[in-house]
């Protein structure tokens, strides 16, 4: 089942494998099972009892009293506090904090946890990697074609109609390329100037977090070692750091 709305979504009961997306807020009373394949999408916040399952991406920030392995993105902060308050399995990021009870497992499941960089624009930097290798293969395969040419006109060779299109072709295509390469090498040290912005990113845990938790903060990350209590992790130094709350 799918829903778009330009304002707010409000659902009073259980959202299960369905996809919503909103212009504003998502608010669900009673949580989100998404079976895998439910989806939310809000241009402000999502306030919700739980996600499992689940796929969760805000603009602004996200609220619920515990995550179960979910993808949770949110442009400000998670907060996943309450009663229960855990993050277990699953990728959360947040561009500047994740506040929860409870991190990671005590069977280990696989938990990552990321802040200190805005998950759109993280997301927009590996689209520009991808796009930038396969215009970089591109001029690749365009240059021999014009430099082979320039060799055999130099010597005097001749040309029929189809091999001179056929360079042309090449030697526009390289052009427009190239163009297209500098104005994504241009984008790509925009986002590099922004994710090397000094931030107090940090993860808050206000329980406990469980060995195998992976914490990412900016470009730097850990994996955690032993049960810690009461604790934050900023990165400093160029290190994550675990300290007191």
């Amino acid at each position: 089942f799918q829903v778009k709305a330009k304002g707010n979504v409000i659902v009073n009961g259980v959202v299960e494998g369905a996809y919503i997306e909103a212009g504003g807020d998502i608010i669900i009373a009673r949580g989100m099972n998404g079976m895998g394949k439910g989806c939310l999408k809000a241009g402000r916040d999502i306030v919700t009892k739980f996600l499992e399952n689940a796929t969760a991406e805000a603009d602004g920030y996200v609220s619920t009293s515990s995550i179960v392995h979910s993808r949770v993105s949110a442009g400000t902060e998670i907060v996943v506090t309450g009663r229960r308050g855990f993050i277990t399995g699953g990728h959360v990021q947040a561009a500047e904090k994740v506040d929860v009870k409870t991190l990671g497992a005590v069977m280990g499941a696989a938990t990552l946890v990321e802040v200190g960089v805005n998950p759109q624009l993280k997301a927009r930097h590996q689209q520009l990697q991808k796009e930038i290798g396969e215009i970089v293969r591109v001029i690749r395969d365009a240059q021999p074609v014009i430099v082979n040419f320039s060799q055999k006109k130099a010597k005097g060779a001749r040309f029929t109609p189809d091999q001179l299109k056929h360079v042309k072709e090449a030697a526009q295509l390289l052009e427009t390329k190239k163009l297209e390469l500098e104005r994504r090498n241009e984008e790509m040290k925009e986002l590099q100037n922004l994710f090397s912005t000094d931030k107090r990113a940090a993860v808050l845990v206000r329980g406990e977090v469980y060995p195998g938790t992976t914490i990412i903060i900016g470009d730097a990350s850990t994996v955690v070692q032993s049960n810690l209590k009461y604790c934050r992790f900023e990165r400093v130094s160029g290190d994550v750091k675990m300290l007191p709350l």
